[in-house]
């Protein structure tokens, strides 16, 4: 599905064939190049405001399209999010970590994100644990970008969630190329802020319940 700039809805990119037993779909070829690809050669240091422009545009588009997808399947009566089983998948893989010796991470600090996952979820309003569609992979290696649109790939693993779960995703994706030193973490800050942008002006990295899905992210 692409997401047209100026429009408020969302349009496929035209199907070919259908193959069900392989689960799989042919569709005509989307225009453009790979999110990631635009990203590593845009961001690299020295990185310039004109250089930075068209990646920045395309994660403001990236963001809008999450928001727009959201809204195309309502639930007649949505679900609500637990948090308690969400705690559980992290810890589950927070355990694993802690078994490995060489990863250097120590019970204590298990018992740190698990403290910080519980002060983050004891100030999430109940009215924010409700579930849309989500994509499940949203990473930019699965979003091709054109001047006028952006397209995203690969839905084998939607299902519905919580409405941070996709923009938490390609946020903390972006938040890994500052593990490399090509990649300033002020430069990635600055496109970490226009796919937000993109989703919802008013929404801040801060946020409870995108603090809780950007910790899942991160320690998967």
């Amino acid at each position: 599905c692409d997401a047209m700039k100026g429009t408020p809805d969302l349009r496929a990119v035209e199907p070919l064939a259908c193959y069900p037993g392989l689960l799989c779909l042919v569709t005509s070829e989307a225009p453009g190049i790979p999110l990631d690809a635009l990203t590593e050669n845009a961001a690299r240091w020295p990185a310039s405001g004109e250089q930075l422009a068209p990646v920045q545009a395309a994660l403001s588009r990236v963001g809008r399209w999450l928001a727009l997808f959201q809204q195309s399947a309502p639930a007649v009566t949505p679900s609500r999010i637990d948090l308690h089983a969400t705690r559980e998948y992290v810890d589950v893989r927070l355990r694993k970590l802690a078994a490995i010796a060489r990863a250097g991470f120590s019970e204590s600090d298990r018992q740190a994100v698990l403290a910080y996952f519980d002060r983050c979820a004891g100030n999430v309003a109940p009215g924010e644990l409700f579930d849309v569609p989500v994509h499940g992979d949203i990473t930019p290696s699965n979003i091709v970008v054109a001047s006028d649109r952006v397209t995203v790939l690969d839905f084998a693993v939607t299902a519905r969630g919580s409405r941070y779960f996709d923009v938490t995703r390609l946020y903390t994706q972006l938040d890994f190329y500052t593990a490399k030193p090509q990649y300033r973490p002020s430069v990635m800050t600055g496109l970490q802020q226009a796919l937000l942008s993109g989703f919802d002006a008013q929404l801040r990295p801060d946020h409870p319940l995108f603090e809780i899905y950007a910790i899942q992210h991160v320690v998967c």
